[in-house]
Order: structure tokens, then sequence, then C-alpha cells
């Protein structure tokens, strides 16, 4: 969990003085979250931007792709060692 939380990925929310718990309690970015319609999604990366903006939510800490990810089309070629 925890490189993921370093890439803000996976967020721990701050309880009421502000600090971050003892407890496991996470929460996935808006904007790397899964949601149910193309307008929730709207709606929700509006959200999020303005509270990135406002300094109330990090922003994601993705790196860059180093080597392009394969095709959607075809089948990896994996194989048993």
């Amino acid at each position: 969990m925890a490189p993921l939380v370093e890439l803000n990925i996976v967020l721990r929310p701050k309880n009421e003085d502000g600090n971050r718990g003892k407890g496991n309690s996470y929460r996935l970015h808006p904007l790397a979250a899964k949601y149910a319609s193309h307008q929730d999604m709207e709606a929700a990366f509006r959200a999020a931007i303005a509270s990135i903006k406002a300094g109330d939510m990090p922003n994601l800490k993705l790196p860059a792709y180093r080597a392009v990810p394969p095709a959607a089309d075809g089948r990896p070629n994996l194989q048993v060692a």
C-alpha cells in the first residue's frame, strides 16, 4: 500500500486534528478511480481538479512511461518458466 500512497493513487484521509491517523483508512484518488458512467467520471474529475487547485487534495505523482505500453490488440506473449 505504501508505494500507492507515495504516488497519491491511494489517499489516507486526515483526522480531526489534521494528522494522519494510525488506522487503516484508505480511499482511491478520484482521478484514479472507476465510475459507473461517463457523467459520474466528469463530475468527479471536475470536483477533484477544483480540490487540487484549492490545495485540499494532492495531485497524482505518476512516473512518465519509460517504454511504450503493449498494444491493446493481441495477447501478451506469456510463457511458463
